[in-house]
């Protein structure tokens, strides 16, 4: 590792052993997320945004960010907001110097746009996706199993927020932006010192599906704050909104999938429940005889749902297919009359028994 980046050793070795417990998942493929039965998984983009028609400076790739849902660990808080802190500094890294973040993340990259190409000089950024994903489910004791709603952070054990607490992680980001004041100098010098308004757009989501036996389903969410641009004017008002999407509270589905006692979760939210954003959710392949469907359809309702996409055309198990279709009815006739904000099921193909 070059000196002028062994500050960023602490971080670093917290990816090393995100990947380290990454590889050790009994998984066919370390690339397919849904592939491997993980309960909970988000794809977390915070991009800055380009100059317009320059978009393609930027390479994307993607890296597995494990947050273990074993208790004993995440009472380790120092070690799990490790985790939230080696993310947020390599996000920036990302943008401050190309040649330094595939330097020192690039054995953790698992997909890319075209990996050999992040390494020319094509690119002057790397745009990383954090695939963030829960490994096991929560226990009945755990926060997310006694409160309505939670954010991003808690659910993967890192609510607190690294600049109010870490002095060491503030000063990386000091040192940060000195070098990004010299990339964003640079790069206004050679767009001509173009317009604000010439910039594109910035990029803040998380992109989430929710493994449930039954009822597979995602969605994306952005913060309210979002909605203002993310340049490369600072470190701070750029890190600020990735920091916001760990603020964001999840789906009902989310918090349901990543609890192991979903009947605990359903009583939680029966003497409180969740006030959410109003949200566009899809199903993924619904199986309604397997278990769970009745849980799975009360986490919906309890959802500030603005739109629910489902696709029918799948089969059901042959032993059951009376079952299947009274889950089937039961859903969509609890989502309809149960939700007084909806605006609308979106329903493709038709239910068919084999």
């Amino acid at each position: 590792m070059d000196d002028k980046w062994a500050f960023l050793r602490p971080w670093r070795q917290m990816l090393q052993e995100c990947k380290t417990l990454h590889d050790s998942l009994d998984s066919s493929n370390s690339r397919d997320f849904r592939a491997s039965n993980l309960p909970v998984h988000a794809s977390v983009r915070c991009w800055p945004s380009l100059p317009k028609g320059y978009q393609a400076l930027g390479g994307r790739c993607s890296i597995p960010i494990p947050f273990p849902a074993n208790a004993a660990i995440r009472r380790d808080r120092v070690k799990v907001q490790g985790i939230r802190e080696a993310v947020e500094i390599f996000n920036v890294l990302a943008t401050v110097s190309r040649a330094a973040f595939l330097e020192l993340v690039a054995e953790f990259v698992v997909v890319a746009d075209n990996f050999d190409d992040l390494f020319t000089p094509d690119y002057i950024f790397v745009f990383p996706v954090w695939e963030c994903y829960l490994v096991g489910t929560l226990g009945s004791e755990d926060i997310v199993a006694n409160e309505a709603a939670v954010t991003w952070g808690t659910l993967f054990g890192c609510p607190d927020d690294p600049m109010e607490y870490s002095t060491e992680f503030r000063g990386a980001m000091d040192a940060l932006e000195i070098m990004r004041k010299q990339v964003t100098g640079a790069l206004c010098d050679f767009m001509g010192r173009r317009a604000k308004a010439e910039w594109g757009d910035a990029s803040s989501v998380i992109e989430w599906t929710a493994e449930h036996a039954a009822i597979p389903t995602k969605g994306a969410q952005v913060h309210e704050e979002n909605k203002c641009e993310s340049d490369l004017s600072t470190v701070d008002s750029f890190s600020h909104q990735l920091r916001k999407l760990f603020e964001i509270k999840v789906p009902s589905v989310v918090q349901l999938c990543a609890v192991g006692d979903s009947a605990k979760m359903l009583r939680t939210w029966e003497q409180t429940p969740p006030n959410l954003a109003p949200q566009t959710v899809e199903a993924l392949k619904p199986m309604f005889s397997a278990s769970g469907s009745a849980e799975l359809t009360n986490a919906l309702a309890y959802m500030n749902l603005k739109t629910f996409r489902l696709y029918l055309d799948e089969a059901m198990d042959l032993m059951q297919p009376g079952e299947a279709l009274t889950d089937a009815g039961f859903m969509l006739s609890t989502l309809v009359y149960g939700q007084s904000t909806f605006q609308f099921i979106e329903m493709e193909g038709s239910v068919t028994c084999r």
